[in-house]
């Protein structure tokens, strides 16, 4: 793989590990000039049609994502008989190392567990739950911010449920009491898992060992794991609380939402002492929730802000409309031509469809015919 080009477009730099799914390789974005992670379907896998069918999956839920503590999607394509899926580039190292060389300090540990609660808020607000959250897809950058990697089993609600596919998904050392049963998963899933990491962090190891994934599973739906505070005497009784919530094992007596457990970190963050580890120290972790002497500033910041929307909406209202042409399969820069001469601009987004001749309008954002203020922006697919 290494030297070979995918799509025309992304060169494959050197091997950076992998799953059990794919192979996870350094690439280079040629045509935008910048470092990616390329994530190829493993071999064995891509003749398979319910593993490209879950590969695909897995690309168009992590694409609806935009959060800066979650791995951004930019591609998803097929070339050569391989399927790949373009992502953003990260420079850190993964949680799973900083645990193993002891480099996580209490504040560190809540720290990156905030960051987490708001990627998979992000998430879980649009319908889609990770099920595979696991200190291996944790990778922390040198500023010690957490970002949420390989939504490669997650599927948006409503599509699916492992229970209905038969399948057991996960890490069987994070996974669910429900999901080790083969029932259904659901936010809270996500949140046991998060309190398995949250353990780790605190403690050094997973809450449960086993000979084999059957045993694992086993504990997950039957055993108590020793308390955190038995294996760390540092940890206050606020913070082992919070873990304890977190992995009990009826959902119902967890945190109802990932939001619920980020203000209870955020509460009991200033209250840790300063550790001497590499990361954590120097980490602000805030509540939702403004503090009194804030409702002030933030009040007159939405005078502000209301004022300038008022204005914006009067100028706005004397904007004329236009009507928007039809450009689909017309040619790049005779549709941008068109646009423009029309009052409108466009903005380019690259999709990969073998179908359709190379720099050529797949679909317009905007169905021709619609009336629209002049000067609107228009994607066009091609």
């Amino acid at each position: 793989m290494i030297g070979q080009v995918l799509g025309d477009r992304y060169r494959i730099i050197k091997e950076l590990g992998g799953g059990g799914m794919a192979v996870v390789y350094l690439g280079q974005d040629m045509l935008l000039n910048r470092n990616v992670t390329v994530k190829v379907l493993r071999e064995e896998y891509a003749r398979d049609e319910d593993f490209v069918r879950r590969f695909r999956q897995e690309a168009r839920a992590a694409a609806s994502l935009n959060h800066p503590n979650i791995v951004s999607v930019f591609d998803v394509g097929h070339s050569g008989g391989q399927h790949y899926l373009v992502m953003e580039y990260v420079e850190g190292t993964s949680l799973k190392t900083l645990i193993r060389e002891g480099r996580i300090d209490l504040r560190a540990a809540v720290a990156i567990t905030h960051d987490l609660c708001g990627a998979l808020e992000h998430a879980h607000r649009r319908g889609i739950i990770h099920r595979d959250v696991k200190p291996h897809n944790v990778i922390v950058t040198p500023e010690g911010r957490a970002k949420l990697t390989d939504f490669g089993i997650a599927r948006a609600v409503g599509s699916g449920t492992i229970s209905a596919t038969k399948m057991l998904l996960g890490s069987v050392q994070y996974i669910s009491p429900e999901q080790a049963r083969g029932e259904s998963a659901d936010a809270r899933s996500d949140i046991y898992s998060l309190g398995t990491v949250l353990y780790e962090m605190l403690t050094g190891r997973p809450p449960f060992s086993g000979e084999n994934p059957v045993a694992l599973a086993i504990k997950h739906i039957q055993d108590r794991p020793v308390p955190v505070q038995e294996l760390n005497p540092a940890v206050p009784a606020a913070l082992a609380s919070v873990v304890e919530k977190a992995m009990a094992k009826n959902p119902a007596l967890r945190y109802q939402s990932v939001a619920e457990m980020a203000a209870d970190l955020a509460r009991l963050f200033a209250s840790l002492p300063q550790g001497d580890g590499p990361l954590g120290s120097k980490r602000r972790v805030t509540s939702r929730r403004l503090r009194p002497a804030g409702y002030a500033a933030a009040a007159f910041v939405f005078l502000l802000l209301l004022f300038a929307g008022w204005w914006g909406f009067k100028a706005f209202m004397h904007v004329p409309e236009v009507t928007v042409p039809d450009v689909e399969g017309m040619e790049i820069s005779a549709a941008r031509r068109v646009l423009e001469s029309n009052g409108l601009r466009c903005q380019i987004q690259e999709v990969h469809d073998a179908t359709v001749p190379k720099n050529r309008v797949i679909k317009q954002g905007l169905a021709p015919g619609s009336r629209v203020k002049k000067g609107r922006w228009l994607t066009l697919l091609v």
